[in-house]
């Protein structure tokens, strides 16, 4: 620290914390090395002046930082000990933004989505990634998840069919404690909706799960194969009453193009055939 000077008329000091670079002003008061802001002021107390520590601007943003994340930490905790913690299916963390897959106009919406997630999250926004097997939409919703949970959310990744597990096992008042919990998540991911068994008992779970999520109002991802003319005009009141609630909350996306896992499956055999190719 540089040191100004002193002099018995000085007020009295109160002891603050010194960084290196600090240094003191024109005023004689303590001034942050890094920022430039005042670390003292000067307040009348007692009949005397005193000197007394304040926080500079970038302590005052670390602070903010750190109880950011004590309070992230706090509502992780929360929601991992929630009933509704039961129909998280684990994120894979290989999906990420920027893996060489995201050039399709499906995956550039989904990253637009990602970079205006404050106002998506503010107005409970959703998508719903439509298209056939094997063009990423799960890929790229796995991308918006582990997108969120870098930044501190907590988002909830399930399905039809294992959200009917759950609520099959839930007795009494559980099955209602899982659905309302829903509402503590950031984001909710329902993958592969209409891949479940086609009954009214599968319905009936998917209905209790996507008015949930619905009623939550929490921003909702859903993945489909089914098309969007299906959608729009599915053939039951059951679907209806389902794919309605999805469509008001969630705006479609087209995913199309081959298939990836396709284009997988010809390097691997391809490689294969490479090999065997040079055994003699």
């Amino acid at each position: 620290m540089r040191a100004g000077k002193s002099s018995a008329m000085d007020p009295i000091p109160v002891s603050c914390e010194i960084d290196e670079d600090d240094f003191v002003g024109d005023d004689g008061l303590l001034r942050c090395g890094k920022c430039g802001a005042g670390k003292q002021v000067r307040v009348d107390w007692g009949g005397q002046t005193a000197i007394m520590p304040v926080m500079c601007r970038c302590q005052v943003e670390e602070a903010d930082r750190l109880d950011a994340a004590r309070r992230a930490a706090a509502h992780v905790r929360s929601v991992e000990g929630s009933p509704s913690h039961k129909l998280c299916l684990p994120l894979d963390p290989g999906h990420e933004f920027g893996l060489g897959r995201d050039d399709r106009r499906g995956f550039r919406i989904v990253r637009e989505y990602a970079r205006h997630w404050e106002q998506m999250e503010e107005g409970g926004h959703g998508l719903v990634l439509i298209g056939p097997p094997g063009t990423g939409k799960t890929f790229a919703a796995g991308c918006l998840a582990n997108f969120v949970m870098h930044d501190g959310k907590v988002p909830l990744v399930t399905s039809v069919s294992r959200a009917e597990n759950v609520l099959w096992d839930a007795k009494g008042d559980e099955r209602t404690r899982v659905l309302e919990g829903i509402r503590s998540y950031d984001l909710v991911v329902i993958d592969d909706l209409g891949a479940e068994r086609d009954s009214s008992y599968m319905d009936s779970r998917a209905f209790d799960l996507v008015d949930a999520c619905y009623r939550s109002g929490r921003p909702l991802v859903v993945t489909t194969n089914i098309p969007l003319a299906q959608l729009k005009h599915p053939r039951g009141l059951a679907r209806t009453r389902i794919y309605d609630r999805v469509l008001e909350r969630c705006q479609p996306v087209i995913f199309d193009g081959p298939s990836f896992r396709a284009a997988k499956a010809e390097e691997n055999r391809a490689a294969v055939r490479r090999i065997l190719d040079g055994v003699k």
